[in-house]
C-alpha cells in the first residue's frame, strides 16, 4: 500500500508518504507508542495515519489508532490536522458502532483479486545457424 499511496485518495485529497527531517519514510514510523504502520500527509499537509489489519478487525484498533493520532499531534503536526484510517478486510460492528464516538477517523474494507496465468514447460533450447 505505501508504494501506490500516491494513487489514493482521502476525501479526495490526494496523499503522499511523509519524510520526516532524518529522512524516516512514513512506513512503521516509530513513535513512543508504537509503530504506524503509514505515516502519510494529504494534499492540506494533514497528517493521515493508516492503521492496516488482516482478517476481521475489532473495535480495540480505536484505541491504538487513537494514540498514534495523540502522539503525532504532540510531537509533529504544530496544529496541523490528524487524520486517522483503519483499513481491514472485515470491520466487525461494534467497530462501525464505536468509530461514530470519535472524530476524524474513517474505516475501508479491502478487498483481494487475483488471477492463475498457467505456465508451460519450456522448450528446450534452439540451434542457431550462422552463415
Amino acid at each position: 500500500m505505501s508504494h501506490n499511496i500516491e494513487s489514493l485518495k482521502l476525501e479526495d485529497k490526494t496523499l503522499r508518504l511523509y519524510v520526516d527531517p532524518l529522512g524516516r519514510d512514513g512506513v512503521e514510523y516509530p513513535s513512543d507508542v508504537g509503530p504506524i504502520d503509514i505515516l502519510a500527509l494529504d494534499s492540506d499537509d494533514a497528517f493521515v495515519i493508516f492503521e492496516l489489519k488482516r482478517g476481521r478487525v475489532a473495535d480495540r484498533a480505536i484505541g491504538q489508532i487513537s494514540r498514534y493520532m495523540c502522539w503525532i499531534k504532540k510531537n509533529l503536526a504544530h496544529g496541523r490536522m490528524v487524520k486517522g484510517v483503519i483499513v481491514a478486510k472485515s470491520i466487525s460492528l461494534n467497530l462501525r458502532h464505536a468509530i461514530v464516538a470519535v472524530p476524524n477517523v474513517s474505516l475501508f474494507e479491502y478487498e483481494v483479486a487475483f488471477s492463475l496465468n498457467q505456465i508451460f514447460e519450456a522448450e528446450g533450447p534452439r540451434s542457431v545457424v550462422v552463415n
